[in-house]
């Protein structure tokens, strides 16, 4: 991947860093879209939680209602690992690992971030 590529990532990436609370999240039939005031995320392989050294997987029972309990949290880190995993850690040492494997994957994307002013986008 081009560094220009790897660049618009990490400045999408940074803008989801303590600048915007997670608003809100809508379930969709096969995907989760995950809306910081601005920009937003569409997880199209749903992501693993990660709380109190424990991992909750969507079959986990109570896995949307730990979801919903990001709302209004902040993202203090975004890590993206390449054709391995994106981490997103929000405040309270809660964090979504999303997948990146070709073999996780519903379709063929797995992630889709949009900037804020809705001009840029990244897929992963």
């Amino acid at each position: 991947m081009g560094s220009n590529v790897q660049e618009k990532k990490k400045t999408l990436l940074q803008e989801l860093i303590e600048l915007h609370e997670l608003a809100f999240v809508t379930i969709m039939r096969g995907y989760l879209q995950l809306n910081f005031d601005g920009p937003y995320l569409n997880v199209y392989t749903m992501p693993e939680i990660g709380e109190d050294g424990a991992s909750i997987k969507l079959t986990d029972m109570g896995y949307y209602d730990r979801l919903c309990r990001l709302v209004g949290k902040k993202v203090i880190s975004a890590k993206e690992f390449p054709g391995i995993c994106l981490i997103l850690a929000f405040e309270g040492d809660v964090f979504l690992r999303i997948s990146l494997k070709p073999e996780d994957r519903q379709c063929a994307e797995a992630v889709m971030l949009q900037g804020e002013n809705g001009k840029q986008w990244m897929v992963w």
